[in-house]
């Protein structure tokens, strides 16, 4: 935006007397001399927005990488841009068909891997029970023999 000349956009949205209260991205205490030092503070601004959110999103990667790598997690990836990108009657469709299709799909195998595990989880009951009988028998024929 700031690249190809909508800087009134921008200005207008970031305004300092807005509704919501002053708006951190104009700096306070500094006299604009006119539109040039105004276009360089909000892309100044604008730069900071950017460093912090490669750093939240950095972190956010490193607990990612942590959930796969150190707890076994499987970890899938949605890619909705094109839903973001379409015009407005056909979001719906691309949402759909991107992301929402994706996701079902996703839950259903997780859930049904949980049922399989469950299962035999369940099926294990009796083998480990028998097991633990007999292991007590033998520690307590040691004790007593």
């Amino acid at each position: 935006m700031r690249g190809a000349g909508n800087n009134s956009d921008l200005t207008w949205s970031h305004d300092v007397n807005s509704s919501t209260g002053p708006i951190p991205l104009k700096s306070i205490g500094i006299v604009e001399s006119g539109e040039q030092s105004g276009c360089w503070l909000l892309g100044m601004a604008i730069d900071k927005i950017k460093v912090n959110t490669r750093g939240l999103a950095r972190r956010q990667l490193s607990k990612i990488h942590l959930r796969i790598h150190l707890l076994g997690w499987y970890v899938y990836r949605l890619d909705a841009t094109d839903s973001v990108i379409e015009e407005r009657g056909e979001v719906d469709v691309a949402w759909e068909k991107q992301a929402l299709a994706a996701s079902a799909t996703i839950g259903r195998s997780f859930l049904q891997q949980w049922s399989e595990d469950a299962n035999r989880n369940m099926n294990a009951i009796p083998l480990l029970l028998t097991h633990l009988r007999s292991s007590r028998l033998r520690s307590w024929r040691k004790q007593y023999s």
